[in-house]
């Protein structure tokens, strides 16, 4: 007999998928990906209202990513976004690692080969945090500056 054909997940032993997780009072499942795409949303919003221009979303470099590339005036920022429903794992900023800020350096460096920049342009990164709320919008913390190159 065929794997998977006539057997149910249970007599094979296998783990059903794992479900989206869905918000208090929802209806709608929101999956990861789903959650981190509308973080991204409300903090490249956040940005363009505070007189940023956003250049990019999701810039890659091989396999690295960052989420924003973002211009106001003489400054250029490589934004990482992270977004929660809550902060029962601790505040989303603590959730950017030093190998997440080494590889978002990769991206930048990249990113800045291929479009190059005027000089005396100032180059940072910067981290967003976006917590949802049970109702309303949520809340957007920019830490400007967040990181810096060693």
């Amino acid at each position: 007999m065929r794997k998977g054909v006539g057997v149910s997940q249970q007599e094979r032993g296998d783990r059903p998928p794992r479900p989206a997780r869905r918000r208090e009072g929802s209806q709608k499942a929101v999956t990861p990906a789903e959650l981190g795409r509308r973080g991204e949303a409300w903090a490249a919003r956040f940005l363009e209202e505070r007189g940023w221009e956003v250049l990019g979303r999701n810039v890659r470099e091989g396999h690295a990513e960052v989420d924003l590339v973002a211009r106001k005036d003489d400054v250029v920022a490589f934004v990482e976004v992270k977004c929660r429903r809550g902060k029962d794992f601790g505040h989303p900023l603590e959730a950017i690692t030093w190998r997440k800020r080494r590889e978002i350096a990769r991206v930048a460096r990249g990113w800045i080969r291929r479009e190059g920049i005027p000089p005396g342009t100032v180059i940072r990164f910067d981290a967003i945090a976006v917590l949802l709320q049970p109702s309303g919008p949520p809340e957007v913390h920019h830490l400007a500056d967040a990181w810096r190159l060693d």
